[in-house]
């Protein structure tokens, strides 16, 4: 949750990334630099607040690594915190 260049960073060293953020402007910024890049592995997507719902869209034991680092933490550390793998990481920003 939240976006910037940690998305950009991930995406060269995992399967694939799914980074939600919020503010139409930097959405716009990063989404021109993944496309000028050719960077395919990341879902990226704009989504209204609150959006932390967007967990639901997941399976339980989803995810290996759960970064939040936008706004609405708590909601987001609630809605995601099933979706994480067992021994998966949360973090907090």
């Amino acid at each position: 949750f939240g976006s910037g260049h940690s998305t950009i960073w991930y995406s060269e060293r995992v399967k694939y990334v799914v980074s939600i953020e919020h503010h139409k402007n930097w959405h716009t910024l990063i989404s021109k630099y993944i496309i000028s890049q050719n960077i395919n592995n990341i879902d990226y997507r704009l989504m209204s607040r609150p959006y932390n719902n967007v967990s639901n869209e997941f399976e339980n034991n989803h995810f290996n690594l759960i970064i939040v680092d936008g706004r609405d933490r708590i909601e987001c550390i609630k809605s995601s915190i099933s979706k994480l793998k067992p021994g998966g990481y949360l973090i907090w920003g």
